[in-house]
């Protein structure tokens, strides 16, 4: 109606350039700022910052003592585990989780070496210098 029509005129003539002039921030830009500076509340801000750091903080040393307690409670069930499972053999074993040694897994073998030498040299004899010499081991260590 007769409303919108003046609104539309109002807009052609000055409205247009108004509301231009308040959007370029000469009189919008000091007027969002001081809207801000009312509802800002510093202490408050610090506070709230302060206390996210400490939850931070809690639930970091939470995960790291769960962390610590679930790898012990592993390392208490592999060694249970171990004890339970006693080799019938010096034959090579694996680990509580690597029965029968079928995946690649590190460990000192310097004992189990030892011992398998030791057992398969004990007592062998060759011929060396085609049947000229014999050669015997008798005390291996």
């Amino acid at each position: 109606g007769k409303e919108a029509k003046v609104a539309g005129q109002w807009m052609k003539g000055a409205g247009a350039r108004y509301i231009a002039e308040l959007l370029m921030g000469r009189s919008l830009a000091p007027r969002i700022v001081a809207a801000e500076v009312a509802q800002a509340r510093p202490e408050a801000e610090e506070m709230a910052r302060r206390r996210l750091e400490e939850k931070k903080a809690e639930d970091a040393a939470s995960a790291a003592a769960k962390q610590r307690r679930i790898s012990e409670e592993a390392r208490q069930r592999e060694l249970q585990q171990r004890a339970q499972m006693r080799p019938t053999s010096e034959a090579v074993s694996g680990s509580v989780w690597n029965v029968n040694a079928w995946h690649w897994e590190e460990k000192p073998m310097t004992d189990f070496s030892i011992k398998w030498l030791s057992r398969e040299l004990q007592g062998l004899s060759l011929k060396i210098l085609s049947g000229l010499a014999e050669l015997e081991f008798r005390d291996v260590q």
